[in-house]
């Protein structure tokens, strides 16, 4: 049984590691990553071999996510397709059953690619830029049968390069890694899920006052997100803590959202991709794959377009995809 289905199982009544970047990542799903986190972490990628590290959960298969070229803001109403995608996915979150047994642990493995160039403006499709590269960065978490227990963060991978852009890309690449790294580089464990004063599964004190009305799950998102409702609807899906019925809710309340449409369908994992503007002349892409036999969000991709050009980035690279496993075991490191 994977870890996705398990997690659902373990004590949901209970309501990347000094890496900023690691908890940057874990709430990635908005433009608020977009905006603020892409831009700091190019002011900071001449002081370190940095870059925001995903908080999640990537490895293992890799889900193409591709995105390329101008588009235009979403439209009005919400797509029947991808609406009755995410009502499968609802539909297939499974009820909650037994606990993991004693000692068990759910292992989130999260693989995440970023591009970093050098534009500086900190966007990294921006046309200015003319060197970069794509680092892969991968993080593990294992939450405890018990949730009041340690949760551990394994950090330890070392980053991996993985595409070279440019003529300039190895100087490029030479000035960041002169920085040093920032990377813990460790195990750590987080007592109760709880890292820089916040759990990592971050609205569990309101699971149960939560609404399970979509409607009213998502007025509540839209106010929570300051007006974009997508970053929290999905932080009470991609880690699979919340009650199976709020997650049911939080993907239903996607649903309502505008302008999610399917790309591709291949295998039982579906592709939804949904545009938005973000400021004059820039579109947030997002990409989104979703397994519907299971419920599960299987990976996310960002990047922001510019009407000023496609910039150096090959199409098909985003500025950021993060891809999700998980399983059951029976210890941890």
């Amino acid at each position: 049984m994977e870890l996705i289905e398990r997690v659902r199982e373990i004590g949901v009544e209970e309501a990347t590691v000094t890496d900023d970047s690691v908890r940057t990542a874990r709430f990635a799903l908005t433009r608020e990553v977009a905006r603020s986190a892409r831009p700091e972490r190019t002011r900071r990628r001449q002081r370190a071999w940095a870059g925001a590290g995903i908080g999640g959960l990537v490895a293992g298969a890799a889900v193409t996510a591709l995105v390329a070229g101008w588009v235009l803001a979403p439209a009005e109403a919400p797509s029947a397709a991808a609406a009755e995608v995410f009502e499968q996915a609802a539909l297939s979150v499974r009820p909650v059953g037994p606990l993991l047994e004693a000692g068990q642990y759910l292992r989130t493995d999260v693989t995440t690619d970023y591009l970093v160039t050098n534009a500086d403006n900190g966007v990294p499709r921006d046309p200015s830029a003319d060197a970069g590269f794509v680092e892969r960065v991968i993080t593990v978490y294992y939450v405890p049968a018990d949730r009041a227990d340690d949760w551990l963060v394994d950090d330890r991978a070392p980053r991996e390069i993985v595409e070279m852009i440019g003529s300039g890309a190895e100087d490029f690449l030479e000035s960041v890694r002169a920085g040093g790294e920032t990377r813990s580089g460790r195990i750590e464990a987080l007592p109760a899920g709880i890292q820089g004063g916040a759990p990592l599964d971050r609205f569990r004190d309101q699971y149960d006052s939560l609404p399970r009305d979509p409607e009213e799950l998502r007025a509540w998102a839209k106010e929570e997100g300051q007006g974009s409702e997508v970053k929290p609807l999905m932080d009470l899906v991609w880690l699979d803590l919340p009650p199976a019925d709020l997650r049911a809710a939080a993907y239903r309340a996607l649903a309502l959202v505008p302008g999610f449409t399917v790309t591709d369908s291949r295998d039982g994992l579906i592709t939804l991709e949904r545009s938005e503007e973000i400021g004059a002349g820039e579109t947030l892409v997002s990409t989104l794959v979703v397994d519907v036999a299971s419920g599960q969000m299987r990976s996310y991709s960002s990047s922001i377009q510019r009407n000023t050009g496609p910039g150096i980035a090959p199409d098909g690279v985003p500025d950021m995809r993060m891809t999700f496993t998980s399983e059951v075991v029976d210890s941890a490191p």
